[in-house]
């Protein structure tokens, strides 16, 4: 089946299925990369998840074995940069905490 050209439609379906259950597990996610104390683990966390969310679109709407779904080297570096420029605006907009659960050490 996967040395096919093109994926079956059952194949397709259960990419997709795969697909939505990792984005719905990625919106969970969303808000780590807020709680994580160390700024530059943080930033991390906000760039692997854009990749993330990007490459899941990709995933649910190309067939991988007929269609491009990894990204290029530029591709990558450019959703990781806007990952971690996300990071930095929500973290710029952030208010002062006296809980610790946001600060920088």
């Amino acid at each position: 089946m996967l040395a096919a050209t093109r994926s079956t439609p059952a194949l397709l379906e259960a990419i997709g299925d795969l697909a939505r259950r990792a984005s719905a597990l990625l919106r969970d996610a969303a808000p780590l990369f807020r709680q994580v104390r160390n700024a530059r683990l943080s930033l991390e966390i906000a760039a692997i998840q854009t990749l993330a969310e990007h490459l899941v679109r990709r995933l649910a709407t190309r067939d991988p074995l007929s269609e491009r779904v990894h990204f290029s080297k530029p591709a990558a570096i450019a959703f990781a940069g806007l990952g971690v420029l996300r990071g930095l605006g929500l973290a710029l907009k952030r208010p002062a905490r006296d809980d610790g659960l946001a600060t920088n050490e």
